[in-house]
């Protein structure tokens, strides 16, 4: 490193690093080491994606969640296509949620790749699991509210789910009707949609 520190060219100063990172990590099995020479590369390179990618592979596999979800964050600022945006904030979030137990903050990534994709389905999905174990419910039928609108093939199991949530979370059986009675009217032999609305309305 100290060699690579006196060279002008930084392309000259990258690649020496890389070969020394090499070294450090595969030959010397010194992985602290390495982790410091990649951040030395980002010092000249705050993007340099071979960095990135290797401090990511190593922050992984020793399970250093913190500096995992930084390099995360890193890539994120750095990437100009929201796909790649949308891939990092979806594992930063598991990374929270399973590898942290940070639920807010697994949330607000959630929340940040889907405003990358409104109608992304999975990410929705997650959303609504977290709410649902956090009971966030006006959040939940936000979030439920979106599903219905683009998943059509499911769209009166998501209304049931919200119509449970008015019902027995929310105490707003106006609404609950509302949306039982939409789902009536599109398929109006839907038993769980009947038994629910004949039961606010006092038939049951």
């Amino acid at each position: 490193r100290k060699h690579a520190e006196t060279v002008s060219n930084m392309l000259d100063q990258k690649d020496l690093y890389y070969r020394i990172a090499e070294i450090q990590e595969s030959a010397l099995n010194h992985l602290d080491d390495a982790i410091a020479t990649y951040h030395a590369i980002l010092e000249l390179d705050t993007e340099d994606q071979i960095s990135l990618d290797a401090l990511e592979r190593l922050y992984e596999s020793n399970e250093k969640w913190a500096e995992l979800i930084d390099i995360y964050k890193r890539k994120m600022d750095a990437s100009s296509e929201s796909s790649e945006r949308i891939e990092l904030a979806v594992k930063a979030a598991y990374t929270y949620k399973n590898r942290m137990n940070d639920v807010d903050s697994a949330i607000e990534n959630y929340v940040q790749a889907l405003s990358e994709d409104q109608n992304n389905l999975n990410i929705l999905t997650s959303l609504e699991d977290l709410y649902t174990e956090t009971k966030r419910y006006d959040d939940l039928l936000e979030t439920l509210e979106t599903k219905v609108n683009c998943d059509a093939d499911n769209k009166h199991e998501h209304q049931l789910k919200m119509a449970r949530i008015l019902i027995e979370n929310i105490n707003d059986n106006a609404r609950a009707i509302e949306v039982l009675k939409s789902v009536l009217d599109e398929e109006p032999d839907t038993t769980a949609a009947i038994v629910a609305l004949n039961g606010l309305l006092g038939y049951g």
